[in-house]
């Protein structure tokens, strides 16, 4: 699946906390596949502020990540919920077209 900057720094955001010790294993991974190597790094120039982080608007910069079923079902599950508790945040919209409206097409 093809992934923003924002997304990839959100989903680890809306993955659980917690869980059993092969979930967390799996998730770990899939963060690690999440993260930026060093030539994105440099073009990005990411600035921490706090909790913000910011960088620079580069275009075309996505990333085509494999995301398991596991992942797929978890991002799912969550963003349905905060969906139906009507705590789904804007900055969520896009992962949830992706995610939970993809999953329908």
């Amino acid at each position: 699946m093809k992934l923003t900057v924002k997304e990839r720094i959100l989903i680890p955001e809306i993955l659980p906390e917690k869980s059993n010790s092969i979930i967390l294993k799996i998730m770990r991974k899939f963060k690690e596949e999440l993260s930026f190597d060093a030539e994105e790094n440099r073009v990005l120039k990411f600035k921490y502020s706090g909790d913000q982080v910011t960088w620079e608007e580069v275009e075309n910069i996505v990333k085509d990540i494999q995301v398991s079923d596991l992942i797929t079902e978890l991002l799912i599950k969550s963003l349905k919920q905060m969906d139906k508790d009507n705590e789904l945040p804007e900055k969520y919209l896009s992962l949830f077209e992706k995610f939970v409206e993809g999953e329908s097409n």
